[in-house]
């Protein structure tokens, strides 16, 4: 038995290929670019863990994503399907070219439904099998300073729960994760300059928590304490929320930042 993670070379993807990896589980692990050597994903290609199988794989482009379903299936049968990779887009909404907004539904939207259809088609997701949703704690929140990434996030969550519901009588489990922000290159790239780093959940801590509501079989898991109040204060009192929001993150952003799919054509494995 398998598990595919998408996202799989770094921030959280890693960790969770990581802990994996330590059980002896034999992991597919997907990622646009996989990079020889990183702080990140330099535990990921030491000889003794040869149990992962690396795959590059775009997934913007749904063009290749039969012969990527092919390639999966051609493994053993599929224990877990964790749906992690996703971009980011931050600053003023109306400042980030419409393709770039484009590209972000693409990758933290749209392939997550494309390839858990196929995989559901090919039978490689069997009774007893797991789906694994990463949603983000801005379902709950708000990120006025990501409106596009909150918004995939949102539709995700909510595919989700649908899902879970139609594949019940499967016996396939399905859980929504709903992280805050994490101590990854990703996270710091995207926050204000006087954000906090160290206050950050670092991606082990939350990868160890996601495995642990896995074996539990959770429909919904938000990691950490202080996550699980911010998504209560979202409930309680959503305008206070949404004004701190906007002070904390929106208002401190200087500029857009976002991907841009030109610069990742010609962007190297190790950059």
């Amino acid at each position: 038995m398998s598990v595919i993670i998408t996202g799989a070379a770094s921030g959280l993807g890693a960790a969770l290929t990581n802990e994996f990896l330590e059980k002896q589980q034999k992991v597919i692990g997907l990622d646009r670019f996989w990079p020889e050597v990183s702080e990140e994903s330099e535990s990921l290609t030491k000889p003794e863990q040869g149990n992962l199988i690396k795959i590059a794989a775009d997934l913007a482009n749904h063009e290749t994503f039969p012969a990527l379903i092919e390639t999966l299936t051609n493994h053993e049968p599929v224990e877990a399907l964790i749906h992690n990779a996703a971009i980011s887009a931050t600053g003023p909404f109306e400042a980030i070219p419409a393709s770039s907004h484009q590209q972000l539904i693409d990758v933290n939207f749209t392939a997550p439904l494309l390839l858990t259809k196929r995989l559901i088609a090919t039978g490689a997701l069997k009774k007893g099998s797991s789906i694994v949703f990463i949603a983000s704690l801005s379902v709950h929140v708000g990120y006025p300073g990501a409106l596009s990434y909150a918004a995939s996030k949102a539709g995700l969550a909510n595919y989700a729960k649908s899902l879970r519901k139609a594949l019940k009588k499967d016996g396939i489990h399905v859980m929504t994760v709903y992280p805050g922000p994490m101590k990854t290159a990703q996270a710091s790239r995207h926050a204000p300059n006087d954000a906090k780093e160290e206050s950050r959940m670092p991606p082990q801590n939350a990868a160890q928590a996601i495995l642990t509501a896995m074996k539990k079989k959770k429909s919904s898991f938000i990691p950490g304490t202080t996550n699980k109040v911010f998504a209560l204060a979202g409930k309680a009192a959503p305008s206070l929320l949404d004004k701190a929001m906007r002070k904390i993150i929106y208002d401190k952003l200087e500029k857009p930042v976002y991907e841009n799919k030109i610069e990742n054509e010609n962007k190297t494995p190790n950059q």
